[in-house]
């Protein structure tokens, strides 16, 4: 004789002890789904809104005593968990070059910056760029926190931090000054390429132009300005370059970032008092400027 159950949940109130109890050697066994001619429920996952849920059936028979009787059961379980779009968040980027700090985050500018948590290179903030037409072979670019003024009479590039007024020059063969305008300058010379690093992940890479007549002397030439897609170009600085004095905004600066060489690279301080190498956590020294080779 077979009898079935039309309400197993009422006969078998837990479910997972009933299978405990007929698993194994017994008759109970798992199937995927049970159709019963009208509903076929099955095996679904729905992570939306941070649930999993999923469908079963059970389909058991039982002989005792020379009487047999078949059964089945559904149910359904839900498990919450993380959202199917929860997003992991992200701490620690490093930069391109090593992890400089990201001081407008908390890095402080040195090579202790890769462990403040606060290395970001991927922050999309834009702080608007702009440039004035060049006339007598001079141009200025404002970069919000910084300005950059430009002449081809001595190959000259000043730096100035608009927030502090303190100033980095360069000019000549070429020759850099540390705050250039105050009572606690300092001069140096550099032969090679030599990147500045702002506190919003700017860089200003400075290329360099052997002399006509003396190849161990150059002169500052070519500048590339690029943050994320943002960029500029300043091109035939060199006072020895028969090239004009021009400057080219573009929207292509990942990739001029990597096509120009850094060289020798320092970054801005924090508070504003000009620039420092992040290997030392010091302002740079002559001996450091001899690096850009």
């Amino acid at each position: 004789m077979q009898a079935t159950l039309q309400n197993p949940s009422s006969f078998f109130p837990n479910l997972t002890q009933l299978t405990a109890q007929f698993g194994g050697a017994s008759s109970l066994s798992r199937i995927p789904a049970f159709n019963n001619g009208r509903n076929a429920p099955s095996p679904m996952s729905n992570m939306a809104s941070g649930f999993s849920k999923s469908t079963f059936s059970v389909f058991g028979q039982n002989t005792a005593n020379g009487q047999s009787s078949t059964f089945f059961a559904q149910g359904t379980t839900i498990n919450r968990g993380a959202p199917a779009n929860a997003m992991q968040a992200s701490w620690g980027h490093t930069t391109r070059q090593g992890g400089y700090g990201d001081y407008s985050r908390g890095g402080n500018g040195t090579s202790q910056g890769r462990n403040c948590g606060c290395n970001d290179r991927s922050r999309t903030d834009q702080t608007q760029w702009s440039n004035t037409p060049v006339a007598n072979n001079k141009t200025s670019i404002d970069l919000g926190d910084y300005k950059l003024d430009f002449s081809k009479t001595n190959s000259s590039m000043l730096l100035t931090n608009k927030k502090t007024g303190d100033t980095t020059n360069i000019y000549g063969d070429p020759h850099i000054e540390q705050h250039a305008n105050g009572a606690n300058k300092t001069s140096a010379m550099f032969n090679g390429p030599m990147t500045f690093m702002l506190p919003d992940n700017t860089k200003i890479s400075v290329g360099t132009q052997a002399a006509k007549n003396n190849p161990s002397v150059s002169y500052a030439d070519q500048v590339t300005i690029t943050k994320g897609n943002q960029a500029y170009q300043v091109s035939g600085l060199s006072q020895q370059d028969s090239a004009a004095l021009s400057v080219q905004k573009s929207n292509n600066g990942r990739a001029l970032d990597v096509a120009t060489p850094d060289g020798y690279t320092i970054v801005a301080s924090r508070d504003g008092s000009g620039f420092i190498d992040p290997a030392t956590g010091k302002q740079p020294t002559a001996d450091d400027f001899k690096k850009a080779a």
